[in-house]
């Protein structure tokens, strides 16, 4: 995820800096390619594009990486002037939607949850209720804290072999250490890093909402046996399988916390809670 912020800051420089108004985006020998990162640098390029950025895009030389960036809606999203919207409709990897609003959230969120019960028949009804309450807070966070104009963009990734779920959400707005700092509470909190670790908390907000979004978003990744990761600002906190936690600041300070090792850099309270939301799934074998 340091590549992506240093990409970002590349970008930004040509445009406030150095004035250009058209930046073409080569991904010709792009071997691989995955939500986790094309979601947030479509997001950037789409606040860009509002600047009146003008964004052309070369697409992977491997064919199967070239379709994925059509069919998961990427080539549309980046460049819309050259590419239609995907109208791909399988099972697995579901398009890259933006939403800009409530109303529009509701129709996105709903779309992404049939077809996940299409795709994935055999969940429970807790897992869905679970899936759709994280995707609904990420996204209603996006909505109520970002202060970004362009909205918010997700895409859900269905993996039936493994039974896995990846969603992905990003936003080009202020940040979550900065709406967090807009609270006089918090207004003291200069590391990025700490404030991460604050927003992870149960019950911390900045006055609007009850906090509970990225709390219970993760707790819920921790009782499935998953991961949860949240990059924001100039720091990033990764909780993996396993109940471990790593954490890095834009100086690539990377703390880590795993099998009872403590960092005093990380807040010891998000530590024991997700390991133990994660072992208690574990136990119960991921019923909630």
């Amino acid at each position: 995820m340091s590549e992506l912020r240093d990409f970002q800051s590349h970008l930004q420089n040509l445009v406030t800096f150095r004035g250009y108004e058209k930046i073409i985006l080569d991904f010709s020998r792009t071997q691989v390619a995955f939500a986790e990162c094309l979601v947030p640098l479509i997001a950037y390029v789409r606040k860009l594009q509002s600047d009146l950025v003008d964004f052309e895009c070369i697409f992977p030389d491997e064919e199967k990486l070239g379709k994925l960036f059509r069919n998961a809606n990427w080539a549309f999203l980046l460049d819309p002037k050259n590419n239609q919207q995907s109208a791909y409709n399988a099972p697995r990897n579901i398009p890259a939607r933006v939403f800009r609003s409530i109303d529009n959230q509701v129709e996105v969120l709903n779309s992404l949850m049939h077809a996940t019960m299409d795709a994935l028949y055999w969940l429970q009804r807790s897992h869905l209720t679970a899936l759709e309450w994280a995707l609904n807070e990420v996204m209603d966070n996006t909505l109520t804290h970002s202060e970004c104009p362009e909205g918010g963009v997700v895409q859900l990734s269905l993996h039936p072999r493994t039974k896995d779920i990846e969603f992905v959400v990003a936003d080009a707005g202020i940040g979550i250490p900065n709406s967090l700092r807009s609270a006089l509470e918090f207004s003291n909190v200069q590391d990025d890093l700490e404030a991460l670790q604050l927003a992870l908390k149960e019950g911390v907000t900045r006055g609007t909402g009850q906090g509970n979004g990225l709390f219970g978003s993760s707790q819920i990744s921790a009782l499935s046996g998953g991961r949860f990761h949240v990059n924001s600002g100039r720091a990033y906190i990764s909780l993996s399988k396993g109940g471990g936690v790593e954490a890095a600041t834009h100086q690539n300070r990377v703390h880590r916390h795993r099998r009872g090792l403590h960092n005093k850099c990380l807040d010891p309270s998000i530590i024991g809670e997700f390991a133990e939301a994660w072992r208690k799934g574990i136990r119960n074998n991921g019923h909630y």
